[in-house]
């Protein structure tokens, strides 16, 4: 078999840009090679080997393609972690600059990814919301990034923060700890959160 009259692909490598994606282009350029073997052989040991083959390459791809769509479980102790602390819990926070403000928030699991999102207060009145985008836990420690909407400035400006909070036992009914806006702002404060009652 001549290797400079192997048909040509049309694959695209700069499409190539997941694992599945790239399995199958591998799957394609093995198969279109073998098939040209199997219609080019001179004789039929030749065909039987090619087909064997071509066989056995494409049940290799499907086994693959199957682990790789098994959804990832999540580590039985991350999940008790992440039990540990799931729930609604009420919250007060003071900056460096004495402006208290409060608020409840709800954390909870979401494909597999812990998430918190609440809201918080300023003299009784609700002033703005939340939502982590990447929380994790490290024994008894929450480390959280979240996005804030304050309300209560003219621009309802969107705020990048961070938050780290220590908690103790494996049911904590308080957790408390430092914040900090990350940006020219530099505000930071402390935060205590307690385990609300209709949890």
């Amino acid at each position: 078999m001549e290797l400079n009259k192997l048909p040509k692909t049309n694959i695209n490598p700069a499409k190539i840009t997941t694992t599945k994606a790239l399995l199958t282009a591998f799957l394609l350029i093995f198969e279109t090679i073998f098939v040209f073997w199997l219609f080019k052989a001179t004789s039929s040991f030749e065909r039987i080997v090619a087909g064997i083959i071509i066989a056995a390459v494409f049940v290799f791809f499907l086994i693959i393609v199957k682990q790789l769509e098994k959804p990832v479980d999540v580590p039985s102790t991350t999940n008790e972690l992440y039990k540990a602390i799931i729930g609604k819990w009420d919250y007060k926070s003071e900056s460096s600059h004495g402006t208290i403000r409060t608020g409840w928030c709800e954390i909870s699991v979401r494909d597999g990814e812990l998430t918190l999102a609440g809201n918080f207060t300023k003299d009784g009145k609700g002033v703005g919301s939340w939502e982590s985008q990447v929380a994790r836990v490290r024994e008894n420690r929450l480390i959280f990034y979240y996005i804030l909407k304050d309300n209560s400035t003219e621009e309802h400006a969107f705020v990048d923060a961070v938050t780290i909070l220590v908690f103790q036992g494996d049911k904590p009914t308080q957790m408390e700890g430092d914040w900090i806006v990350v940006g020219k702002d530099k505000k930071y404060g402390r935060v205590d959160y307690t385990r609300s009652k209709s949890a």
